[in-house]
């Protein structure tokens, strides 16, 4: 039997990597770079929350088609 999408690891290591980069974004928009202040670690710990969060979703989303269009699950 195949398994299904939400029960499988790379789904659950996709919606962590989605809550990671969502908190990167909103370290981002706090940050006070654009308000004149200096260069913020606010700042490069959002951008490294975005990329991590994007390597991460871009994995479990290849780990999710894999499991998706495995064939030896469909054959008799």
């Amino acid at each position: 039997m195949k398994m299904t999408i939400p029960k499988s690891l790379a789904f659950w290591i996709f919606v962590f990597a989605a809550l990671v980069t969502t908190g990167g974004f909103w370290c981002f928009s706090v940050s006070t770079y654009d308000k004149g202040g200096p260069f913020p670690l606010l700042l490069v710990v959002s951008m490294c929350l975005i990329c991590l969060g994007g390597i991460i979703a871009l994995i479990g989303l290849i780990a999710m088609l894999g499991e998706l269009f495995d064939k030896k699950d469909t054959m008799p």
